[in-house]
């Protein structure tokens, strides 16, 4: 007599139904590749999504600033624009803290074209007119610092850091025409010819 009022019954394994069946792997390696296709997986890691190889360089992760425009004549004018300001500036706040608003001045202003003319971010402002306003900075900042450096000159009472910061407004004053001057020949002058040849 068995323990168990009523017993299994007895299991048998047929050849006809399998004991597991295999997962559909086509389907899985067919959901992977159309996750892998789609554009929001590309670039999951990094805030480039859907970008072109082209765009993605300046736009994320790369270099802001266009090298190949402070190598060019025009970038090396504002670097030195740039450093002898802050030279000028440094003079200055030696000897004569009276005279920094100029230099400190037109070196805050240097550094914006800078910023603003390499990353080409002056393209998107297209109702300025770039040139014009580069070409007004270079011959309001000679003017400025060229009566601040005769100042400190006959201010200074022989002051070795006011004749310094005077020297390197003078040189300073000459970068700036320069600049004004090629400003004027190269770019105002080439829209004048432009609109010409467009009429």
């Amino acid at each position: 007599m068995s323990l168990f009022p009523f017993s299994p019954p007895p299991f048998s394994l047929s050849p006809s139904l399998p004991l597991f069946s295999p997962l559909p792997v086509t389907q899985s390696r067919s959901a992977a590749t159309s996750d892998s296709a789609h554009p929001l997986h590309q670039h999951r890691d990094g805030p480039c999504q859907g970008m072109s190889e082209q765009e993605e360089p300046t736009s994320c992760g790369g270099n802001i600033l266009d090298n190949e425009f402070l190598k060019s004549l025009k970038g090396r004018i504002l670097l030195m624009e740039l450093v002898l300001c802050f030279v000028v500036f440094v003079c200055f706040a030696a000897t004569l803290s009276a005279y920094l608003a100029a230099p400190l001045f037109e070196f805050i202003i240097t550094l914006i074209f800078i910023i603003l003319i390499s990353s080409q971010y002056n393209k998107r402002l297209t109702a300025l007119n770039w040139p014009c306003m580069d070409f007004l900075r270079c011959v309001s900042a000679a003017a400025i610092l060229l009566v601040v450096s005769i100042v400190a000159i006959f201010r200074s009472s022989g002051s070795g850091g006011a004749i310094t910061a005077a020297i390197f407004g003078f040189f300073l004053v000459c970068v700036f025409c320069y600049d004004a001057f090629t400003t004027y020949k190269e770019e105002i002058q080439g829209q004048k010819t432009e609109t010409r040849d467009g009429v």
